[in-house]
Formats: C-alpha cells, sequence, structure tokens
C-alpha cells in the first residue's frame, strides 16, 4: 500500500522485510537500514511521554550504543521546552512548551509521520468498569497511562 502511495508521487521504492527483533535491534543502534518512517512510538497523551525519546541524553551517536531517542535528534530547544512541559506547575507554561516542542519538530522536520493507529478495547457488553479508574480526588485517571492500546484492570467487573 506504501509502495503504492510512494510511486504515485514518483518517488522508486523497494519492500525489504525486517524481523521485529532486528528491527527493534537496528533502531537502538542507529543501523543505516533502519526506517524510522514506519516506526510507531509516540504514544500518550503529553508531550512527557516523549521526554526519552526525544531528549538529547538519550541520543547516543549511531553505532556506539544503544539509544531510545531513535531518531538521534539533539536540539537545545526541544530539550529546554520538554524540561518545562515536564516540571512546570503552571499548567499554561507546560501547554505552550508542549507547543514550542511540536513547532520545533516540524520546523527542523525530525520525523514525518506516515501513518497512525486506531486502537480499540473489544470487549463483552457483561465487562464493566472500563476507561473508569477514579483517583481520590474524584477526576478519572487516563486509560493505560494514557498510552493508546493500554487500560487500567482494577475496575473492571463482569456484570451477571
Amino acid at each position: 500500500m506504501l509502495k503504492g502511495y510512494w510511486a504515485k508521487i514518483g518517488v522508486n521504492t523497494t519492500v525489504n522485510v525486517v524481523p521485529q527483533d532486528k528491527f527493534i535491534t537496528n533502531a537502538l543502534l542507529g543501523d543505516a537500514g533502519f526506517y524510522l518512517y514506519g516506526w510507531r512510538q509516540h504514544a500518550g497523551l503529553y508531550v512527557d511521554a516523549q521526554n526519552f525519546w526525544w531528549n538529547s541524553s538519550a541520543s547516543i551517536p549511531d553505532g556506539k550504543g544503544l539509544s531510545l531517542n531513535f531518531a538521534r535528534i539533539n536540539d537545545p530547544v526541544v530539550d529546554e521546552n520538554l524540561a518545562i512541559a515536564r516540571s512546570n506547575s503552571d499548567e499554561a507554561k507546560r501547554k505552550a512548551a508542549a507547543e514550542e516542542v511540536n513547532k520545533q519538530m516540524a520546523k527542523m522536520c525530525y520525523q514525518i509521520p506516515t501513518s497512525w493507529t486506531l486502537w480499540g478495547t473489544p470487549h463483552s457488553p457483561k465487562v464493566m468498569g472500563l476507561g473508569s479508574s477514579p483517583l481520590p480526588d474524584g477526576s478519572e485517571a487516563n486509560d493505560g497511562a494514557g498510552f493508546s492500546g493500554q487500560f487500567w484492570v482494577n475496575t473492571l467487573w463482569i456484570k451477571s
């Protein structure tokens, strides 16, 4: 499917099937054959969840060790705003910092998302409490700590 999309805009491509374990190892080591744009690594509802993927401190040069910063992003603007977004107690400042990270990522074109995943939690109608994890203050915890495709099981029950 993607090969056809690229062909429509004049880009010649080849399909290179890589087993998942090798694909992950290539990403961690910065192998030249790693295809970053097919990678789905950015789950979560808040930019703070991206800190270990995008922070310069997680960027190890290719071939020099394991790096969770697969794109080897080394950007002081991204680092500064990730720090603000994860540590400032002012919600407006955290949001502004997250927006700055987004702008810088787009400006520098570090990663080009070419697809996204639609998540669902198929279940029997008898399963109750899915998506309901109340916190002491009365608010609800985000399913799976805000990561797509995950949910808390501590509030699940079966309706008889």
